[in-house]
């Protein structure tokens, strides 16, 4: 019989099995994660709704620093990709609610 697992032991965020972050890359980090984020976005992999996690989980989902994925969502949101909300976090814009 399997030993019961632990709640502390159960990983909360998942692996991506997507593209990761080069930390070998002289392409700073930020700019790489908007790479990945922009390209999950517009192929509908990562589809209109909140992002789960929001900056923490982006964090370390691509093992960067929170300031790197804040950083990477403000070139997303300058795009008009993603919007934020002090109270609802960040969010994925339908395509139709995108500027054009």
């Amino acid at each position: 019989m399997p030993a019961p697992v632990s709640p502390d032991s159960v990983i909360t965020v998942p692996q991506r099995d997507g593209e990761q972050i080069d930390h070998a890359s002289p392409v700073p980090f930020y700019e790489q994660l908007a790479v990945i984020l922009r390209r999950e976005i517009t192929s509908g992999r990562m589809p209109p709704g909140k992002i789960e996690g929001g900056e923490d989980g982006l964090a370390r989902r691509y093992g960067v620093s929170r300031p790197t994925a804040r950083r990477a969502l403000d070139e997303l949101k300058a795009e008009g990709l993603v919007a934020t909300s002090r109270s609802k976090g960040t969010y994925v814009l339908r395509q139709e609610d995108r500027p054009r």
